[in-house]
C-alpha cells in the first residue's frame, strides 16, 4: 500500500473519535453538568395567537423604558442647544 492510502485509511477510521473533552473549568463554553443532547426552543410549538401575545408583551415591557430614554435624550439636547444659543447671544 501507498502510504497516502494508508492515511486516508487511519483518517476515515478516526474520523468520529473524540481526543479530548474540551468540557475544562476555566473555558468560556465550560458547563459544569453538561447535558447528553441540548433541546432547542424548536420543541415548544405556540400558536399564531400565543406568538402574537408573547410579542405584545415584550414591546409593552420595553417600550417605557424606550420612551423615558427618549425623553432623557431629548432634555439633555433641548438644555445643550439653549446654551448653546445663549451663549452665542
Amino acid at each position: 500500500m501507498s502510504r497516502s492510502k494508508e492515511n486516508k485509511e487511519l483518517l476515515e477510521a478516526y474520523k468520529d473519535v473524540t481526543v479530548a473533552d474540551m468540557n475544562v473549568d476555566g473555558m468560556p463554553g465550560y458547563r459544569e453538568n453538561k447535558p447528553e443532547e441540548d433541546e432547542g426552543l424548536d420543541t415548544v410549538k405556540l400558536s399564531k395567537a400565543e406568538e402574537r401575545a408573547m410579542i405584545k408583551g415584550a414591546y409593552q415591557a420595553l417600550m417605557p423604558a424606550f420612551f423615558i430614554g427618549l425623553g432623557v435624550f431629548c432634555l439633555a439636547f433641548g438644555v445643550l442647544m439653549l446654551l448653546f444659543w445663549l451663549k452665542l447671544r
